[in-house]
């Protein structure tokens, strides 16, 4: 798809990968042998550029700049608009919780501002966590047993133990 950037990837394991370019979103459902925008250009809006592509649980995250965020459990026929309270700051990285009891629909997200927001549904509803900081936050991830790491600019480096319901950052 041209010479454009591409930011973040996506698959669900069964043959549809979907990647970012700029503001667009490409979806392959042939595993990478034919591409096609999902919904015309400006997926997110209007120059609001796609930062992460994820999929766990049934569920495809796209989110970008602005905070602006859509779900689709139907590999991407219908997508909704989410709220994940972030207002103007982007979001950076989402990741899901993992397969166990206590994190089976659980998805953290952060970006800008050092915002995280939290997700015990499946990614259907959002709320902010307080990380106690502004740096923006560049990656999370999670153990699949409740723990969740958290990283970004200026060495800022934080945990939770809680399924990220709290967080401490050093």
């Amino acid at each position: 798809y041209g010479n454009f950037q591409h930011d973040g990837i996506g698959s669900n394991g069964a043959g549809v990968w979907m990647v970012g370019i700029i503001d667009d979103l490409i979806v392959s459902t042939d595993n990478g042998d034919n591409w096609a925008l999902v919904s015309g250009s400006n997926f997110l809006g209007t120059n609001k550029d796609v930062k992460t592509v994820d999929y766990a649980n049934g569920i495809w995250l796209i989110s970008g700049e602005s905070g602006l965020m859509k779900r689709t459990a139907d590999n991407g026929s219908t997508w909704t608009d989410q709220d994940m309270g972030f207002g103007s700051d982007n979001v950076v990285s989402m990741a899901f919780g993992g397969a166990g009891d206590s994190t089976a629909n659980v998805w953290i997200g952060v970006g800008g501002n050092g915002k995280i927001s939290r997700s015990t549904d499946n990614g259907i509803t959002w709320a902010l966590v307080d990380g106690g900081h502004n740096v923006t936050l560049n990656a999370v991830a999670s153990n699949g047993s409740g723990s969740w790491v958290a990283v970004g600019n200026s060495g800022k480096l934080g945990y939770s133990t809680d399924d990220g319901s709290t967080w401490t950052f050093a």
